[in-house]
């Protein structure tokens, strides 16, 4: 079918109805609901600053647009109806596993669980909504209710739960990640990641010390710049407020109380200048080769600049694991994760009765699932 959006008045007939089977285990069309717009908004969260480049209009119905993000034709309703029916079809197959495994969830889930119905309501009061169902309504269609929305969470952790556990016990030895990376040497080193002892991530403060008035000039690129004069201004003034601090206690604590009144960076400004878990290549050049310097130590600090400005930096930490071992140890378990669940979907095939599906309708611009 070309088009699932509910056309009639009342959509509420059409939610019980089974629309895939795995086993016993059925999908209803009311939990369907919930999957489908949750696709749709982690879509969302994921591609926010793309979703115009690759054709989605959340001003339009989603059956009314071509998908940009798929190599055969279809509507962006099909795309995430179909990434709807396998993420479904995932979590129940997990949980089939774990039930023929015997598993019980963790303390730690059933709280979650055993919770989820009050977190319900206090979103509700939290966004200002009536009720919960009508924050569900608004977030999933009408006639999606509380008790529906309970069974996505149950489905949803029981599944993660018990994946996790699997993943856990799947998670490879110092030993096999050198050899998985000393076999995929070459792609690796293709991609930047070599042996070596760079660190996965470190964390650092810094204050930025931004340029005066307004970019004076463009680059090969087009793109505005600050003059030479404009830079060197800043980093004179880094330069004096760095003398300041080295001056006086010279510790952490004191450097990031210079933060809030000095740093023209609004996205650490709250947290004294803060970057924790910084990868390699994460920031602009200059910042980057300063904080992944095979000589830098915790408690060095220094000028850098940047086309942003003249920052003042405080190194922090550095991980123990290094760039290399942490890439290949997830890349391991990204393939040990998809044999994982491919075993399970092969061991639970599932049908889908298209005929059967409907879609119901949310305001796709203004609406943001709680």
């Amino acid at each position: 079918r070309e088009d699932y959006t509910f056309e009639g008045d009342d959509i509420t007939p059409e939610l019980s109805k089974a629309v895939a089977t795995m086993g016993d285990a059925t999908l209803s069309n009311g939990l369907l609901q919930i999957f489908y717009w949750r696709s749709y908004y982690d879509f969302l969260n994921n591609y926010s600053s793309y979703i115009a480049y690759i054709g989605l209009d959340t001003t339009k119905p989603l059956n009314e647009q071509t998908c940009g993000m798929s190599s055969t034709t279809m509507t962006w309703e099909q795309f995430f109806l179909d990434n709807a029916l396998q993420t479904w079809a995932q979590y129940q197959a997990v949980r089939l596993d774990a039930e023929a495994a015997g598993y019980t969830i963790s303390e730690g889930t059933q709280t979650q669980l055993n919770s989820s119905a009050q977190q319900l309501e206090t979103s509700a009061q939290q966004y200002g909504f009536d009720s919960v169902q009508a924050m569900l309504e608004a977030d999933f269609g009408a006639g999606v209710t509380a008790e529906t929305y309970q069974s996505y969470m149950e489905l949803y952790m029981t599944s993660m739960d018990y994946y996790y556990s699997q993943m856990d016990a799947l998670t490879p030895s110092a030993e096999e990640v050198e050899a998985y990376y000393d076999e995929n040497q070459e792609t690796f080193t293709q991609n930047g990641i070599d042996k070596n002892e760079t660190p996965a991530t470190i964390n650092v403060r810094h204050i930025l010390i931004q340029p005066e008035g307004e970019k004076a000039g463009t680059d090969d690129n087009g793109n505005a710049v600050y003059s030479e004069e404009q830079l060197a201004a800043a980093k004179e003034k880094a330069q004096a407020l760095y003398d300041q601090w080295l001056a006086g206690e010279a510790t952490e604590a004191s450097f990031a109380d210079l933060v809030e009144d000095n740093s023209a960076d609004t996205g650490s400004v709250s947290n004294g200048g803060l970057y924790e878990g910084v990868a390699p290549n994460q920031m602009v050049t200059e910042f980057n080769d300063w904080c992944f310097d095979p000589t830098r130590k915790a408690g060095d600090t220094g000028l850098v600049e940047t086309q942003f400005g003249c920052h003042i930096m405080y190194f922090v930490s550095a991980s123990e694991k290094t760039y290399w071992y942490t890439s290949a140890e997830s890349q391991m378990m990204q393939e040990r994760s998809t044999q994982l669940l491919q075993t399970s979907l092969e061991n639970h095939p599932y049908e889908v009765d298209y005929d059967a599906i409907v879609l119901g309708k949310v305001q796709t611009s203004t609406t943001n699932s709680q």
